[in-house]
């Protein structure tokens, strides 16, 4: 899923969502892939994810949001 929301590939996106994967799945940093998906700037695959419930306030480790990934926003804790 991580690979799909970094590369854009909206319409992998859309089989793995239909197959019933957890669209808000986390990896250890605790990113989501709309945080993935915002990072690199695949604005199909993030307007799918929101579509289908991904949680545009959510926070990883770091305390950023998917925002603050697509804005280049550097947090230091």
């Amino acid at each position: 899923m991580s690979v799909a929301a970094t590369t854009g590939q909206s319409s992998l996106m859309q089989w793995i969502l239909q197959s019933g994967v957890p669209v808000e799945t986390k990896d250890p940093q605790g990113q989501t892939v709309l945080h993935h998906a915002a990072r690199y700037g695949h604005v199909s695959t993030v307007q799918l994810l929101l579509e289908n419930g991904a949680q545009a306030n959510e926070r990883d480790d770091k305390g950023q949001t998917a925002l603050h990934l697509a804005t280049g926003v550097n947090m230091s804790d």
